[in-house]
């Protein structure tokens, strides 16, 4: 058995042909996932190798090296119509054929790979076994070697090529086309010269920024970087300084800001904010609050109140 397939491997050119249009265009490879992809084309490949496989789901995975056979019993029961018996062409399952092979020693194939095969082994345009979705154009002939082939021909309209004259060549006389004539380049002051950007300065100390930054004025960050850096000493700012790069970050600049007090600068660092008036409690110490008066007698207010009147 090994002798066998050895041989019919050997037997067959070394590429497969993948026609593209045909796998883009086909709804059921269009709606396989993954993993079916991945199984359908370890089918495929086996089969071009030895031309049919195992009908049996068991020796099928065996065969192409899948390594769960639930998984192939699920594609081929989903995707039945891509692989068929060898013999009368129906849909795989898991009983007998119609036609009478058996489900253990039957084969099974995909069609259109196997006409394939047979132009490839013949060296035979592929779809002239049977019509394909994307059968070449006859002046677009393909060999079994694959050569690649330029994408168009040049045309004339005279036996003779462009530039020359049919009377001035002779059967063994060499062919010497026109001179192709070139076109001089614009002289360089007709041509429009692109705006070169000068790249940016760099700054010698980053404490001398001026520049705005995602509308903050560029004072207030020259007046953020000096506090934190001279000022406030964080630790924080101590191990991620502001530098050109990071002053380009929205995120790192606004927090810059944000741990800046307002309104704060070199000159009035060490101005002392001026406190607040407070508001007096009671403008008239010697009042007594009604709560109170209604538990003391009139000479007892009198005297609470400082009123020395008999």
């Amino acid at each position: 058995m090994a002798k066998t397939t050895t041989s019919a491997m050997n037997r067959v050119p070394p590429f497969m042909p993948i026609l593209w249009q045909d796998w883009e265009s086909d709804p059921d490879t269009q709606s396989m996932s993954e993993t079916q992809v991945g199984i359908f084309f370890k089918m495929l490949l086996r089969q071009w190798q030895i031309g049919s496989l195992p009908r049996n789901a068991w020796d099928l995975a065996r065969e192409c090296k899948i390594r769960s056979y639930d998984t192939t019993l699920k594609f081929l029961g989903a995707y039945s119509n891509l692989i068929v018996c060898c013999e009368c062409g129906a849909s795989w399952n898991r009983e007998d054929c119609e036609c009478g092979a058996s489900k253990l020693r039957g084969r099974c194939e995909n069609r259109k790979l196997r006409n394939l095969r047979i132009d490839v082994i013949s060296g035979l345009d592929l779809g002239t076994t049977k019509q394909n979705l994307t059968k070449p154009e006859p002046e677009q002939k393909r060999t079994a070697s694959c050569k690649p082939q330029p994408e168009f021909e040049p045309e004339y309209d005279d036996p003779a090529p462009q530039g020359v004259q049919a009377s001035q060549v002779g059967p063994e006389q060499e062919v010497h086309p026109a001179p192709v004539q070139v076109k001089p380049a614009a002289p360089a002051s007709q041509v429009a010269a692109a705006p070169r950007q000068e790249p940016k300065p760099e700054l010698a100390d980053i404490r001398d920024w001026s520049e705005d930054r995602f509308g903050i004025p560029g004072s207030r960050l020259r007046n953020c970087i000096l506090f934190q850096l001279d000022y406030n000493k964080n630790d924080w700012y101590r191990q991620n300084p502001p530098t050109m790069a990071s002053m380009e970050r929205e995120k790192f600049v606004t927090k810059l800001d944000k741990d800046t007090p307002v309104g704060w600068t070199p000159e009035n660092h060490n101005q002392k904010k001026t406190p607040e008036a407070r508001p007096e409690a009671n403008s008239d110490p010697k009042k007594i609050p009604d709560v109170m008066r209604k538990f003391m007698t009139p000479e007892q207010i009198r005297q609470a109140e400082g009123d020395t009147r008999e």
